[in-house]
């Protein structure tokens, strides 16, 4: 599926994507959104997609998808509240700057528990029933048992040759492997999670490795990083640099995310930033959902969203998305057609 963007002219080329006309497909319709009570800081859908989740600083949020509305809301019983994944068995993980925890519904109430602590944690992930979180003072990831007596180790990317800035964090539908940003370096690591080491480097770009967001493809052939920016990376092509797709003058991306059902599609929020100030080429300020065909590094389609939403989740079967931005969650369903893997 990947063969023009692999072998074709755009590798390790800068995209310049011209501004796009009223005739683009609508990527996203918002179809209701809801207030939630302190500034909403995750959102993760079950990996079935019957549920979904949000968190709040203070508390955990069940969402229904149906009715679009939070059918309950549960208090935080643990100092780690930045919802972040969730295993097949509906366990949440959350994580603070300290550390992160497991948490689970269960009888109208959340219990938690801190699995890792540590030292500017970033971003975490499940997967191999493990838990596996950034540190950037400790300078690698942390890895402990998702069940069982709590017990961490510390995997450094270079060992004790050379100093890592670990940041955030994706995993591989299967599990079998974790990547993460290196904003000292630049880089992006391949954690393998059978063997719990790095064995993996790649050239992230000038700005593509800081501690920014990042998301995988389906298929794990392709990590995206933000910068002003957006970094595509081959993961089957070490040591190739990424392509660089930059959205029209004066549009920063802030969020992004890959659809799980089309291994070619990349979903970004970005916000207008001024730079000009001629009312007949600047366009109105504001905030929009872009779709770009990764094979392409072509625009596919825009919609205009409410707010800045500095954290997105789509739905495995691709059909469906939510933002967090401004205190509020909104629901959205995803216009664009989607292709099988």
């Amino acid at each position: 599926m990947f063969d023009a963007y692999v072998k074709g002219p755009l590798v390790g080329a800068v995209a310049a994507l011209a501004f796009f006309g009223c005739g683009d497909p609508e990527v996203v319709e918002v179809t209701d959104h809801v207030e939630v009570s302190n500034q909403c800081c995750g959102v993760v859908f079950s990996r079935d997609g019957s549920r979904a989740y949000a968190s709040s600083g203070a508390a955990v949020h069940e969402v229904n998808l149906q009715e679009g509305k939070l059918s309950s809301s549960y208090p935080i019983s643990t100092p780690d509240n930045r919802l972040t994944d969730i295993d097949a068995d509906g366990t949440l993980l959350l994580v603070s700057f300290q550390g992160a925890s497991l948490a689970t519904i269960k009888g109208g109430s959340i219990t938690g528990t801190r699995v890792i602590k540590g030292n500017a944690i970033n971003d975490a992930v499940l997967a191999a029933g493990r838990v596996y979180a950034t540190s950037f003072n400790d300078r690698g990831v942390w890895y402990a048992p998702a069940q069982g007596q709590p017990s961490q180790t510390l995997i450094k990317p270079y060992g004790q040759s050379k100093t890592a800035g670990p940041g955030y964090m994706a995993r591989s539908l299967d599990g079998r492997h974790v990547y993460f940003t290196d904003g000292l370096n630049s880089a992006i690591h391949k954690l393998d999670t059978a063997l719990n080491k790095v064995t993996g480097t790649f050239l992230a770009g000038r700005e593509g490795g800081t501690t920014i967001p990042m998301a995988l493809s389906a298929m794990a052939t392709h990590v995206v990083t933000l910068g002003s920016s957006l970094y595509v990376l081959d993961l089957g092509a070490p040591g190739q640099i990424p392509t660089i797709i930059n959205l029209p003058a004066g549009w920063r991306p802030r969020s992004v995310a890959f659809s799980p059902w089309d291994n070619r599609l990349i979903y970004t929020l970005a916000t207008y930033h001024q730079t000009s100030f001629d009312p007949e080429t600047t366009p109105p300020q504001g905030n929009r959902i872009f779709a770009i065909d990764a094979s392409t590094a072509e625009v596919v389609g825009r919609s205009s969203v409410p707010v800045e939403m500095l954290s997105m989740a789509v739905s495995p079967d691709g059909t469906r998305a939510l933002g967090a931005g401004s205190g509020n969650l909104y629901f959205m369903d995803i216009m664009m057609p989607q292709r099988e893997q």
